[in-house]
């Protein structure tokens, strides 16, 4: 009899262990989708919160498998959660973002956010470079809206003020009636650019569209739009297509070829640049392009080109932030590439080559 008592009890301890192991793999289960506001170091991108809203980050959609992690309000260089899921190779994304009230009450039904969520924005992820940081502008998350219907085959950046301005939505290629931007009531400028991602360089151009007709003529192209709590305004992509005159980058490239033995960066007046996926240094062996942006005419024309030092202060350096060599004063055209090549065999006795003019970059034409 005791025997028999003592393979129970066995049995039982076995099975209440079972149980356990299930309980706790329910628990890293559920794990997966925990939400965390801590600023994780090794981060996929970093965020500016320039508003008073803790949010919730998801990867294009809102989803619990979209889950990337949690946005004090007012954070600054916010590191968010790198997910070996989410993150498993370098592209652009939508940084799709809801309130943390939205999130505690809907947690079972989140997809109902995605057409009314928060903010959308375009986001980049590049395993082999800085995070890519996005800005979350103060003038989102108020009860006006922008509706913005986009059936072209490029995606659209919309950014306040000026084409260089806060971004203050993403809207997807072919993306009808979907894409909703979030902004306080009144009147506003927004300026459309649109987004090309060649996935060979990891390099984004951005595309600015200018006016081609009356006075605008020649100046990025805008919309005004005035916001009210009860009508929302909407704008078409389209429209764009059919009153452009130039697309462009509104600057010129510059290849920075490195043939040295040490890690190297572009800087203006010492300030270190990066490119439009978040690199920032170029490593030995490698080559990397940078935006050199141009300062736009007193009417806000796009300028067919501009010497760097412009203005005077406006150096182009290029080395460790220690030593830094001045790029010797060269007059780039629009839309053009450049190179240069660094040599040397430590930081101490770098040595910049020649800068050259190659190719017109071929900015994609918009159908």
């Amino acid at each position: 009899m005791k025997k028999l008592i003592t393979l129970a009890a066995i049995f039982i301890l076995i099975f209440a262990a079972c149980d356990e192991k299930k309980e706790n793999n329910d628990d890293d289960d559920d794990d997966t989708f925990v939400l965390s506001f801590e600023s994780f170091p090794t981060a996929s991108v970093l965020v500016k919160n320039n508003t008073g809203e803790r949010l919730v980050a998801f990867k294009d959609t809102v989803s619990p498998a979209a889950l990337i992690s949690g946005i004090p309000a007012y954070a600054d260089n916010h590191g968010l959660k790198k997910d070996t899921t989410l993150f498993n190779s370098g592209g652009t994304f939508v940084l799709v973002l809801i309130t943390e009230a939205q999130y505690n009450a809907n947690k079972n039904n989140l997809a109902s956010f995605n057409g009314q969520v928060f903010a959308k924005l375009f986001a980049f992820f590049n395993p082999a470079s800085s995070p890519f940081l996005v800005t979350i502008s103060s003038n989102l998350g108020g009860s006006g809206r922008l509706i913005v219907n986009n059936p072209t085959n490029y995606n659209v950046v919309l950014r306040l003020n000026y084409p260089t301005g806060e971004t203050i939505g993403y809207v997807p290629a072919n993306s009808l009636n979907t894409s909703i931007s979030l902004v306080t009531p009144g009147s506003y400028e927004i300026y459309p650019v649109f987004t090309v991602f060649n996935s060979n360089t990891l390099e984004l151009i951005t595309i600015i569209p200018t006016t081609e007709d009356g006075a605008a003529a020649g100046k990025p192209f805008k919309w005004s739009v005035s916001l009210t709590n009860d009508n929302p305004s909407m704008v078409n992509t389209s429209e764009i297509l059919d009153q452009v005159n130039v697309m462009t980058s509104n600057g010129a490239y510059l290849k920075i070829i490195n043939n040295s033995n040490t890690a190297v960066g572009l800087f203006i007046d010492s300030t270190p640049q990066t490119t439009s996926t978040g690199i920032s240094l170029v490593n030995p062996s490698a080559s990397t392009v940078y935006h050199l942006l141009f300062v736009r005419n007193p009417d806000g024309s796009i300028k067919e080109s501009q010497s760097f030092p412009y203005p005077e202060s406006s150096v182009l350096q290029i080395g460790t932030s220690a030593n830094l060599l001045t790029v010797p004063t060269q007059d780039y055209e629009l839309d053009y590439l450049y190179e240069i090549e660094v040599s040397g065999s430590d930081a101490s006795n770098l040595q910049l080559g020649t800068v050259t003019k190659r190719d017109k970059v071929e900015l994609i034409q918009l159908d």
